[in-house]
């Protein structure tokens, strides 16, 4: 392809051989009804959509096709871009709803969670009206796949993020090469792109390997997917000279790859890395073909129907909506099944009505591209609003009454409960290898136990601390954050890279508990879900549900065999019964939050192992103690259980100090 020179700017043919600007293209006005469904499905978790998380990839490559038409048909046409008036249409089209989506949210959810989970609300608003929330829940190493607690009900403003970013650099970056290459801004802008797309796809690459969450939101492991849909603009010429029957099959070959990756993939799915290619080249595809010739094809009819166009229209509102009007609902009922399903309707219709009688009045009037300073202090005045919002919604729950306040208080103490070995350092962080001594119990006792695994063995710490010292044993506590004492391959949070620091130091700890300064007794606890997380070190393929839990207990079993045939006394204790993922925010609400015991419990594959080794390993189970026959509290005796779903609170832990002794007792004799 050629360079514009500027004798070309306003020449009929090469303006001809771009993507019209102004015509609206039913097909990806449909497009964006498919993938706006396929997001709001795979979140109510409906059979047959565990990949619709793709629809976001789907929407940056609309993203990218649609605004790189825009910018450079402007740069062709006058050799420059009015990137003021530009950004003020973007803000015009998607401030609006965004604030209003963001501040109600902040309002709602001083009625639903506690007060302790409103201060890191805030500071998520913060980030999404900001346009950084990708970052930020990128440096949490948030997953988007798996929630041990409550998901944050503005985690999906994360893609929004992406794209903002994309209107801020992308313009800026055409005006530099329009001033530099003035009559070679095509082949300039080809050149970067197509930089751009080999450098972030390799990042994508790189990244999820080393640290999946991260490259799931991280923009430099997203922009080439923008760039796609550019690219699209840039080679139009060509793609315009393809045979129509070749663009048609194209099209029906993308939205085959866009539909198998909704059907297909899932949690378990390495994203984005090379998969990603799938569902973004797939719209591509369909974007170059979909329009072929003058009546276009049978997908561009099926895209253009007028159920499709309607959700089409309203897809960006929907999408603000969707996402907090399935968690806030999730965690004002936890127990009500189908609860996320339910809310998709009255997401829609809200999303409608804020479309109507907000968001299109808003951007059909041209009056504040007309005056844009007003309009400019105008948008910095609502997003100082929503933040202000935000963090004025901590204070409300310390005006609520006293028994709120009260129970308010209570929960903001237990989740902070944590085990003395948290903050000794002695609970090594995840990327932490060397284990030091950590000496504890009654240290000049002449017999010494070990405790060895990984949260859900330092949970124990406390209760285990005050037997050793009643009983006179020295208690080394070895643990490490989501690293279990079972010989499995795991990656790191929840996928990606191998957790090698979890294999060097579980290796270490092996070494010095069979050597030569052996402990006479090692008690042992692990969480048993580890799910999603266990993959074959060999093919690098992560294990199905059935399949990952067969290799924990060959793990675990491997484990067990190598202390007991080195002659070491083993104590097992029983994984914990799980509470609900909202427990707190239903305390927080007055009202009683118990899970049957059937849902808390789940399998034992730990304590099944146990019982294998035919009494050589002593099995503890505090199961009866924290459960009645049909249920298992989150509260007891006035005192709160558990400081998150599935760790205890040290205070409830150390009640357990009596039976651990007494265990501790039967050793010693």
């Amino acid at each position: 392809m050629r360079p514009v020179a500027i004798s070309d700017l306003y020449s009929d043919a090469r303006m001809s051989s771009l993507p019209a600007v102004q015509a609206l293209r039913p097909d990806i006005q449909g497009l964006r009804a498919v993938s706006i469904l396929a997001v709001v499905l795979a979140h109510s978790q409906l059979p047959g959509f565990s990949g619709g998380f793709i629809g976001v990839d789907v929407f940056f490559v609309i993203s990218g096709f649609l605004i790189s038409r825009l910018l450079l048909s402007e740069a062709v046409a006058t050799g420059h871009i009015d990137v003021k008036r530009f950004w003020i249409k973007r803000a015009r089209r998607l401030l609006p709803n965004a604030c209003l989506t963001l501040a109600t949210t902040a309002i709602l959810a001083t009625f639903v969670f506690p007060g302790y989970d409103l201060h890191t609300l805030a500071k998520e608003i913060t980030s999404a009206a900001l346009n950084y929330s990708n970052f930020h829940f990128a440096d949490k190493s948030a997953d988007y796949f798996h929630f041990d607690g409550s998901p944050s009900p503005v985690m999906h403003f994360w893609s929004l993020s992406v794209e903002e970013q994309f209107y801020l650099l992308w313009p800026l970056t055409l005006i530099v090469l329009a001033r530099k290459f003035p009559h070679k801004i095509w082949k300039a802008a080809a050149i970067v792109l197509v930089l751009v797309w080999i450098g972030s796809f390799a990042i994508s690459l790189v990244l999820t390997a080393i640290d999946q969450p991260v490259a799931y939101f991280h923009t430099a492991a997203r922009c080439w997917q923008l760039a796609t849909g550019a690219l699209l603009v840039i080679f139009w010429d060509g793609i315009a000279k393809i045979d129509i029957g070749l663009r048609r099959l194209m099209a029906g070959l993308g939205a085959a790859a866009v539909a198998f990756s909704i059907a297909v993939f899932d949690a378990s799915t390495l994203y984005p890395g090379y998969w990603a290619l799938l569902p973004t080249l797939g719209t591509a595809a369909i974007i170059a073909g979909a329009q072929a010739g003058e009546r276009g094809g049978w997908l561009e009819r099926l895209l253009s129907l007028p159920v499709l166009q309607w959700i089409g229209a309203r897809s960006y509102s929907w999408y603000l909506w969707h996402w907090p009007l399935i968690v806030l609902p999730q965690a004002t009922f936890p127990d009500t099944p189908y609860v996320a399903l339910i809310s998709l309707p009255l997401s829609l219709l809200i999303a409608s009505l804020v479309y109507w009688g907000l968001e299109d009045p808003i951007r059909r009037n041209r009056m504040w591209v007309a005056l844009p300073l007003p309009f400019m202090m105008g948008a910095g005045a609502a997003l100082i609003g929503v933040i202000g919002i935000a963090f004025g919604a901590i204070l409300l729950p310390s005006l609520a009454d006293e028994a709120t306040a009260a129970r308010m208080a209570v929960l903001d103490a237990s989740s902070q409960d944590r085990p003395r070995v948290f903050y000794d350092r002695c609970h090594l962080r995840k990327k932490d290898i060397k284990q030091p001594e950590c000496l504890y119990g009654d240290v000049t006792g002449r017999r010494r136990v070990v405790i060895f695994g990984d949260s859900h063995a330092a949970q124990w710490f406390d209760a285990l601390d005050a037997a050793a010292k009643q009983t006179g044993w020295q208690m080394n506590s070895w643990t490490k954050g989501a690293c279990p004492s079972v010989d499995v391959a795991l990656s790191w949070r929840p996928r990606g890279s191998r957790y090698s620091a979890c294999d060097h130091w579980r290796d270490a700890v092996m070494a010095d508990l069979t050597g030569r300064a052996r402990p006479d007794l090692v008690v042992i606890s692990n969480r048993k879900e580890y799910t999603g997380r266990i993959f074959d070190p060999i093919s690098g393929n992560f294990f199905s549900h059935s399949v990952a839990e067969e290799a924990w207990r060959n793990g675990f079993r491997r484990i067990l065999d190598r202390l007991t045939q080195a002659g070491i006394k083993v104590v097992v204790i029983g994984d914990i019964p799980r509470a609900h993922k909202y427990f707190a925010t239903c305390l927080a609400q007055g009202r009683v939050c118990d899970r049957t015991r059937t849902e808390a419990i789940g399998s034992q594959p730990d304590i099944e192992v146990a019982k294998e080794f035919n009494g050589k390993v002593t099995l503890v189970d505090f199961t009866d103690e924290m459960c009645d026959e049909v249920k298992c509290p989150t509260t007891k005796n006035g005192m709160i259980i558990y400081r998150d779903d599935y760790h205890l609170t040290a205070k409830y832990a150390a009640t357990f100090a009596p039976q651990l002794s007494q265990l501790l007792s039967s050793f010693a004799d």
